[in-house]
């Protein structure tokens, strides 16, 4: 071999180590899209497990923050549910009785402070996005009401489900204690919750 060529070789080879081909390029951005694309419903049935796990949470943490109300003001405490459909739903907390979150042009509506000592708060299906809400029971009502005296209430149950099939239940004792829980077969998916 000519000894000219063996002195352009090395330098050669450098420019070819230095970049890559379009060939190289277009494999990898057509294995990226093909692993986002396996990984985006996982991702959404990730996002829809924890907005179902939020709002169980949020309503649990009400329920016991009604009881906390009733005994700490000595008076009744009421959760009230209302829904039009599974996923256009509201409740209230309020130490008023007659507290309705849906109608907002009456006199059982829910202010949201009323002067005095009077506590009311009001939560609806525009924060959890993509949540039913369906099978609330509390005796014959979708309402539950704290006693004062020993912090018990009206027992029962509500169902909250996420548009993947993922459901929990927040469930309410006659003695005041509030728990999520599972059905067995949602068990391995939230695994922080008891089966019902």
């Amino acid at each position: 071999m000519d000894s000219h060529l063996l002195d352009y070789f090395p330098r050669y080879c450098a420019l070819l180590a230095k970049g890559f081909t379009l060939i190289e390029i277009l494999l990898a951005t057509a294995l990226l899209a093909i692993i986002v694309t396996l990984g985006t419903p996982s991702f959404s049935h990730l996002v829809n497990n924890f907005k179902l796990r939020q709002a169980a949470e949020t309503i649990a943490d009400h329920l016991r923050y009604a009881r906390s109300v009733a005994i700490k003001r000595n008076e009744l405490a009421f959760v009230s549910f209302y829904t039009n459909t599974q996923s256009n739903w509201c409740y209230s907390v309020s130490t008023l009785s007659a507290c309705n979150c849906q109608n907002t042009n009456s006199s059982s509506h829910c202010p949201s402070f009323q002067k005095g000592e009077r506590y009311t708060q009001r939560v609806d299906s525009n924060q959890f996005k993509g949540i039913a809400l369906r099978r609330v029971r509390f005796g014959n009502s979708t309402s539950t009401r704290f006693d004062p005296a020993r912090g018990t209430a009206k027992f029962g149950s509500l169902e909250l489900a996420a548009a993947n099939g993922a459901a929990v239940q927040v469930r309410l004792s006659m003695l005041g204690r509030v728990r999520i829980c599972v059905s067995k077969a949602q068990s391995a998916t939230f695994s922080s919750y008891p089966v019902c």
